[in-house]
């Protein structure tokens, strides 16, 4: 053997023991004394590929060509050299020639499907790959590769076949599941890919990627909860991007868990602060907490980072609308429904928007012309939706009670509403066909109880669950079943008090189709919602049939319009004579003011006047409702009043929008200067009060100043509570006359007026005869037990419930 023999021999098993340091000295000095050898090319050729130093490796393979042009594996190593170095257009030309050369080579057929691919040419790296694989069907990594390739051409169910059969030849791989749950997601089904990507964490506990993926499918489940915990794992293990909190920030907003949610998206902006989304989310996260002005700011940054994204203007609108600002809000309704037809809610907006406060009378009969020229435009724009549109518009009712303000404009909304009602109706129906048809009587036998359920997503401190607890609790347990679903979001001590006394409490919030469900299954004999209109979430449920019998109360006192919506349960003493031309529901009128109403708990006043900015010579008039209800009309009264009243100060509550508030004071400034007052002297706006400020307040106060149109029901009896005289004007309809109902229960008829003119000659007369007054106050408190805890109205209601079931079963 020659010495360079020896030496080649010695290079080779110096490189094969890993002595590249050895063998490339080895292979440098053969080459001095025999440029053209073959071998140690080979071999200085490969360490070099080995080591990275791909330009040297690549010198050694060209060389090597030119002395052995028809050797595959040199074509092969440089294509791989070249393929490495990111010279793709040069690497492809090499591997075809190796494949000319040696074409069952499936390891070439591989890598040039890698090298098409990353050159942006699937189909040609999609014809390698299964050339690949007809060599050598085995390969797992070959199979997830041409199944990463299938899946960017959109071919998701081949796709998924292959990355089914690489982890059946390797099934440990997490980054397989992960891909193969993108190709689930992509062929649209979710559970299966929240499946692949738990697995993929199971395997790999610090995969980030695959937790963001885990969690946004949770998300889109509804699955809020997980998703939140998923979310976290992702930014835990390094996806701490804009993105990754930003949709927690989502998830947080949509569990109604405001800080957290608001804490994400400023994180968000704080990684990137032209992150657009996060400027959305925080908007939107402002909103359901009434900071309607900082809302605005944040949509209208988004707005100048992107002018085309659908929801920031959608939500930008909502804001606006909040603050009163309808005009310009509906621009934005439009906009957002131009750049994203399937935002249906934003057209029903644009259509359906109404003013929450009234500068004048004529801006009631235009906004109402409106709402109405939008009803029936919506008529017939919804024969043409999509399915994907149905179900939006179904979102969009969810989520808003739109004609909530119709009922403050102070007209007969029974037609309005009756149109309103048959478009929700038709809506629920085309959607949910199963649950909108009559249902049977269930069986009843002569000892079994009658089903009665009650629906609200105000089963709490709020008016309708203090209207509504003294049924539930004081009803008649032999008789009766009582199932409550409260549907809102929040709870208190009152809503633990509507679980104690039914006998089939459910707290389920935000999910409409678990809500029905859970009704039909509970085989409701009657189902009586508490109030519609109020809450987008209960007008639909109300829209569908889940009872045989479905009655409405006057919590929210204006008819339903619902076809599905067989009975109003009203009072007696609250409506007028042509009550029944109000309604598209029978009206079923209980004795007195029909509810259980408990009195209230008044402790010792524990503030003074000075705690509320309150003169203390001043006779004070408290007029506390929310300030949509007070119509443009009627504010010359307090002018009126103030003028004959020297010492008079009228206290309201603000709105939760300070623009709205401020219009409402620029109304009252309006009719005091023209009659030469200052209403700064008599007026004061105080922000809105807990429980014990607000008692307080009533027992500071002199005089309640009953609104006209609607009156107060809840506040009025509180006031009642607290001694405080109430002055009323009865209004046309049912929801302008709870007052008047509760004092003619009382027997206390002195300050009901007949007129607006005599409103004002008893609340002046009132103000000025502090003995008439003091006498009222005595009279109120002697006749608090007429009032009070009665259950007249109750026993009524029950002898209904027992009566149409009766007639239903044919027993009467």
């Amino acid at each position: 053997m020659s010495p360079i023999s020896d030496t080649l021999v010695t290079a080779f098993e110096s490189y094969q023991t890993g002595d590249f340091h050895r063998s490339e000295l080895l292979c440098r000095q053969i080459l001095s004394q025999q440029p053209d050898s073959t071998e140690a090319l080979h071999i200085l050729g490969t360490i070099a590929h080995q080591l990275g130093r791909l330009d040297e490796a690549i010198a050694c393979y060209r060389r090597l060509i030119t002395l052995i042009p028809d050797y595959a594996e040199i074509y092969y190593s440089l294509a791989a050299a070249l393929h490495a170095s990111g010279e793709l257009t040069q690497a492809i030309p090499y591997y075809q020639r190796a494949i000319a050369l040696k074409p069952n080579h499936s390891s070439t057929h591989y890598d040039l499907g890698n090298a098409f691919k990353e050159h942006g040419n699937l189909s040609a790296a999609i014809e390698q790959y299964k050339k690949a694989l007809k060599l050598n069907p085995s390969d797992p990594d070959v199979h997830c590769n041409l199944a990463n390739a299938l899946l960017e051409q959109g071919q998701s169910e081949p796709a998924i076949a292959h990355y089914q059969q690489s982890l059946t030849l390797s099934p440990n791989n997490p980054g397989v599941y992960y891909n193969l749950g993108n190709a689930l997601i992509q062929h649209q089904q979710l559970n299966s890919a929240i499946q692949s990507f738990r697995w993929a964490v199971s395997l790999a506990p610090n995969y980030g990627d695959a937790y963001l993926k885990l969690a946004e499918s949770l998300h889109l489940l509804g699955q809020l909860k997980e998703a939140i915990f998923y979310y976290q794992q992702a930014i835990f293990f390094q996806i701490n991007t804009p993105e990754a909190h930003c949709n927690l920030g989502n998830a947080f907003l949509e569990q109604a868990q405001f800080q957290d949610a608001l804490s994400h998206y400023q994180k968000s902006l704080t990684l990137d602060p032209k992150f657009f989304k996060a400027y959305v989310g925080i908007g939107c996260t402002l909103l359901p907490q009434n900071q309607f002005e900082k809302a605005t700011n944040y949509l209208q940054q988004a707005l100048r980072l992107n002018a085309t994204h659908p929801e920031a203007n959608h939500n930008l609108g909502l804001a606006l609308a909040n603050q009163n600002q309808v005009n310009e809000a509906i621009p934005y309704f439009q906009k957002a429904f131009q750049f994203k037809p399937d935002l249906i809610e934003a057209q029903w907006q644009s259509q359906l928007v109404l003013p929450i406060l009234y500068e004048n009378q004529r801006q009631i009969s235009i906004w109402r012309q409106h709402f109405c020229q939008g009803l029936n435009y919506l008529q017939q724009q919804i024969a043409s939706y999509t399915a994907v549109q149905r179900k939006q518009a179904v979102k969009a009712l969810a989520k808003h009670a739109f004609s909530f303000y119709l009922g403050y404009q102070g007209l007969n909304d029974r037609g309005v509403q009756r149109k309103y009602g048959t478009l929700v109706h038709q809506m629920m129906a085309t959607h949910y066909p199963q649950w909108a048809t009559p249902l049977s009587l269930p069986p009843l036998s002569l000892t079994d109880k009658i089903r009665v359920g009650y629906v609200s997503a105000y089963f709490r401190g709020h008016t309708v669950g203090k209207l509504t607890l003294g049924w539930i609790k004081n009803s008649d347990k032999q008789s009766f079943e009582i199932y409550t679903y409260h549907i809102g979001h929040k709870t208190d001590f009152i809503t633990q008090e509507f679980k104690k006394y039914s006998d089939k409490f459910y707290h389920i919030y935000g999910n409409l189709d678990t809500v029905c469900q859970q009704i039909l299954a509970d085989q409701l004999h009657i189902l009586v919602f508490t109030d519609i209109s109020m809450d987008g979430l209960t007008s639909l449920i109300a829209g569908l049939r889940l009872a045989p019998v479905q009655c409405v109360t006057w919590g929210h006192p204006v008819t339903s319009g619902l076809p599905t919506i067989d009975y109003f349960l009203s009072s007696e003493l609250m409506e007028p004579d042509n009550a029944k031309y109000h309604y598209s529901e029978q009206l079923i009128p209980l004795p007195n003011i029909g509810i259980c109403y408990e009195k209230p708990s008044i402790q010792n006043p524990t503030k003074t006047r000075s705690d509320f900015q309150l003169r203390e010579d001043a006779v004070i008039y408290l007029s506390c409702q929310s300030l949509f209800k007070y119509l443009p009309q009627f504010d010359f009264i307090f002018a009126q009043i103030a003028q004959r009243v020297p010492h008079a100060q009228f206290v309201f509550i603000a709105s939760p929008s300070s623009r709205i508030t401020a219009q409402f004071k620029a109304r009252l400034q309006r009719v005091f200067t023209q009659m030469g007052l200052n209403h700064q002297d008599y007026c004061i706006i105080l922000p809105k009060q807990d429980w014990v400020s607000y008692i307080n307040l009533n027992l500071v106060s002199h005089i309640f100043l009953d609104t006209l149109s609607w009156s107060g029901g809840n506040t009025t009896l509180e006031a009642i509570a607290c001694g405080l005289p109430v002055v009323t004007c009865p209004g046309e309809f049912m929801r302008g006359r709870h007052a008047s109902g509760i004092l003619k229960m009382m027997g206390i008829t002195e300050t009901i007026a007949n007129d607006e003119a005599e409103y004002i000659e008893i609340s002046v007369g009132l103000g000025l005869d502090s003995d008439w007054r003091q006498n009222m106050v005595k009279k109120i408190y002697q006749n608090h037990h007429r009032l009070y805890d009665d259950r007249t109205g109750l026993r009524s209601l029950e002898s209904f419930y027992k009566k149409v079931i009766s007639t239903r079963l044919g027993r009467v």
